[in-house]
């Protein structure tokens, strides 16, 4: 185990989280219409609380990670969330600012996801978020 997956898997463990990844087919994100770009390891992720909630989402593995048909591991995710977490706190318009050129409706996309995503954590012990954030 890396650093780096241990540092997931230590987050896991204080907090009570559970983790599940199923791979799916491979396929290209719905945010990237880059032509050329090939298809990514699609992945059905779960996470799930000591107390029962539950969070489900797609996740789409990095390129090099596709390419080297490496597994998608806790900390690919948890580092990810890390980032998102930011998003329920910032408004479609700033999404759209930070995050480049992109229809309103992916901007209310990615502000919603950030919302739902904040709702589950808000489910974890206090101190989780702050150390969600910590992983990169």
């Amino acid at each position: 185990m890396t650093p780096y997956e241990q540092t997931a898997h230590d987050w896991l463990t204080r907090y009570g989280v559970i983790f599940g990844a199923t791979r799916r087919a491979n396929k290209m994100p719905p945010w990237n219409r880059t032509p050329g770009q090939s298809k990514r390891q699609h992945w059905g992720v779960g996470l799930e609380t000591s107390t029962g909630h539950r969070l489900t989402f797609d996740f789409f593995q990095s390129i090099s990670a596709t390419a080297k048909g490496e597994p998608v591991t806790a900390y690919d995710v948890l580092s990810c969330l890390a980032s998102d977490v930011s998003l329920a706190d910032m408004s479609p318009d700033d999404i759209a600012a930070e995050f480049g050129p992109m229809k309103p409706s992916e901007a209310y996309r990615c502000h919603a996801w950030g919302k739902r995503l904040a709702a589950f954590l808000a489910h974890l012990p206090d101190g989780a978020v702050a150390a969600l954030r910590e992983i990169q």
